[in-house]
């Protein structure tokens, strides 16, 4: 049975708690990460969906891009997953320095390609 992504982001918060001290309690990270405690605790134990921002001051806390923390293969000491990162000149930690509307012109203009790429490959075979 595959795990919800609630469940996912419950077990990497706890495990990148775990191997943190400076963030390893409910305290502490909702103090680091500017998400109130019982969102935190509640995060933890997955039991209720959890807001975007929310994920974006978790993520920051930890020094990790915001999609890693539903991420299934996370490893919570270096915060890297074994998915590819996509861009060869620019690393994750860059990206995410990014201001969010750079972050989405980005993604827009990489769904745009695809979509080109796509359309074209679909022309090609028929």
């Amino acid at each position: 049975m595959e795990m919800e992504p609630r469940q996912i982001l419950a077990k990497n918060v706890r495990a990148l708690m775990q191997a943190h001290p400076r963030l390893s309690t409910i305290v502490r990270l909702s103090d680091a990460s500017g998400v109130s405690k019982g969102v935190v605790e509640r995060m933890t134990k997955a039991e209720s969906n959890t807001g975007v921002d929310h994920l974006m001051g978790i993520a920051k806390a930890f020094g990790i891009p915001v999609w890693s923390l539903l991420a299934k293969d996370l490893n919570p000491l270096t915060g890297e997953t074994s998915a590819p990162w996509p861009f060869e000149g620019l690393s994750p930690q860059q990206f995410e320095k990014l201001p969010e509307r750079k972050k989405g012109m980005i993604e827009a203009r990489a769904i745009d390609i695809y979509h080109e790429w796509e359309t074209q490959e679909n022309k090609d075979a028929a």
